[in-house]
């Protein structure tokens, strides 16, 4: 039941920890999907894959014909590969679908992070998702200075496993002080919807969360204090295996919000899915 309906005069307030996941395979599909959660949520995920950080393909990239592969996506012309209404959406010939009633974070499964940054930023992004691996620091690195630089909020994305210490240093680097969030995968494969949920996200949020919190109640001290960007406000999310079954442990573990796409579009009703999930979040 959406509690926010009980008083027929009150305002419906858009949902904030819940954020649907937008796998758009055209910008027609993009709009469509867009439109369904419209005044429901205050942000959207759009998911962006290139086909050559993972097999998946989505707007605003162009599948070719024939393309089976990473090795596929990466043969045809660099600059042809986007679709003409992204390019538009960049120039301002036009805007993002509804972009009046949301804020756009945009999960960047790329081969190229910091061209992609760049491209986002055009298209009117609020926050930028990079998923970090141990042998991308760099190139994260440079998308995270790209990011701030044109004044969007950063997410890191990371697998479902332990932290090595490489992932644990990056994310904590005092000089790394432009990461406002991290999602936490809730799947192993990322760049597809409907997969299995794994649970050792449960402990890895735990051991997040933890760490946050201490971070931003750690007393100051020295001049400048040893908090000082470290302490920065730092998001906690879920994306991959979201479901009715998962949110509660999944809030419970420390998650702020969560971003949810078969879940949410798969129902047979968008309005009560999200209704379903804010009740679970008490929200």
């Amino acid at each position: 039941m959406n509690h926010q309906q009980e008083d027929s005069n009150q305002k419906f307030q858009p949902y904030k920890k819940i954020v649907p996941a937008v796998m758009a395979s055209d910008f027609a599909d993009l709009e469509e999907k867009i439109e369904r959660v419209r005044g429901l949520v205050e942000r959207v995920q759009i998911d962006v894959m290139d086909g050559r950080f993972t097999d998946s393909v989505s707007w605003p990239y162009k599948r070719h014909a024939g393309m089976h592969s990473k090795g596929d996506a990466a043969k045809g012309d660099k600059n042809d590969n986007l679709d003409k209404n992204f390019r538009d959406i960049q120039k301002e010939v036009r805007g993002m679908p509804c972009w009046e009633d949301f804020d756009f974070e945009v999960d960047l499964m790329v081969s190229d992070p910091a061209e992609a940054v760049e491209e986002w930023a055009s298209a009117g992004a609020t926050r930028i998702i990079l998923h970090l691996r141990e042998d991308n620091t760099s190139d994260i690195r440079e998308a995270i200075d790209i990011a701030a630089r044109r004044g969007l909020l950063v997410s890191v994305a990371i697998l479902p496993i332990p932290l090595s210490a490489i992932i644990h240093d990056f994310i904590f680097d005092k000089e790394v002080t432009r990461i406002t969030g991290i999602q936490c995968m809730g799947i192993d494969k990322v760049g597809f919807q409907r997969q299995p949920f794994n649970p050792g996200v449960i402990s890895l949020l735990n051991e997040l969360r933890t760490e946050i919190d201490s971070l931003v109640d750690a007393p100051l001290s020295g001049e400048q204090g040893d908090r000082q960007e470290t302490a920065v406000p730092m998001t906690l999310s879920v994306d991959g295996g979201v479901s009715f079954d998962t949110a509660g442990d999944l809030f419970e573990a420390g998650a702020d919000y969560l971003v949810a796409g078969s879940a949410v579009y798969d129902a047979d009703s968008v309005h009560q899915a999200l209704d379903r999930f804010a009740d679970i979040s008490g929200e």
